[in-house]
């Protein structure tokens, strides 16, 4: 069998066990906050999806409860800009134990990739995760520097996220 047919197999059953999907097939997952609000997210495992981002993507698109988690394999600098985006972002920079250690607020849109103006970008922020929100959403607001969100899947992302490298 192909490598590149097993790989594709692979990869449709771990987006099979991880439930949903969303935006052009991507997986979604939930997250909890300590009060017990939930936040559906889109799953950025690949190089590919997490290059994507939320970039093309038109203003009112999210729900007020709804991201995009962006999953790495470690924890390391990470820093993002904002390219092809037509609405402002809140992006929470967080450990490997779901805690928040960095935010950046209303992060400026960017239509287009073309500068000037510049693109917005964050500073670089030690994280192993990123979630992006839509900067106008009321639940991002009240989230803060230090507060610890729950993963609700039924896998850990460590290792939702392994089994997406063949």
């Amino acid at each position: 069998m192909p490598r590149w047919l097993i790989k594709n197999l692979l990869l449709l059953a771990i987006f099979s066990l991880i439930g949903c999907r969303g935006e052009a097939g991507i997986p979604h997952g939930r997250l909890a906050t300590k009060d017990g609000k939930l936040i559906k997210v889109e799953l950025a495992l690949t190089d590919k999806t997490q290059k994507q981002g939320l970039s093309g993507r038109k203003a009112g698109s999210l729900k007020a409860n709804q991201g995009m988690l962006f999953v790495y394999d470690n924890t390391e600098p990470r820093s993002f800009w904002m390219p092809d985006t037509y609405f402002d972002l809140d992006i929470f920079f967080l450990n490997k134990d779901l805690t928040i250690v960095h935010i950046e607020r209303d992060v400026p849109h960017h239509p287009g990739r073309k500068e000037p103006p510049a693109i917005a970008r964050t500073k670089a922020v030690n994280c192993q995760y990123v979630l992006e929100l839509d900067a106008a959403s009321p639940l991002s607001k009240k989230l803060l520097v230090g507060q610890k969100l729950k993963w609700l899947g039924s896998s850990s992302l460590s290792k939702i996220k392994l089994k997406t490298h063949p």
